[in-house]
């Protein structure tokens, strides 16, 4: 998830946005939903499909396992 994450905004942005994460709930910590609902609302791109992909499914699973390659379904977020 976070491989597809970091290919779908770039290294910069995906920094930035990771780091701002930090900063927000370091004191606090946080669920998957604050950390996904953050990252969604300071991201350029939309991520819904990689959280749905990786995380709130396993449609990432059943794309490796009918033959696509890691980088096929990386590729298209």
């Amino acid at each position: 998830m976070f491989y597809a994450l970091y290919r779908a905004l770039g290294d910069a942005q995906f920094d930035r946005m990771v780091s701002s994460y930090f900063q927000t709930f370091r004191a606090s910590g946080s669920t998957t939903d604050e950390f996904v609902e953050h990252l969604k609302s300071k991201s350029p791109n939309d991520l819904g499909r990689v959280f749905d992909d990786w995380l709130y499914t396993t449609a990432w699973y059943d794309r490796l396992t009918s033959g696509e390659s890691l980088e096929e379904v990386i590729s298209t977020y």
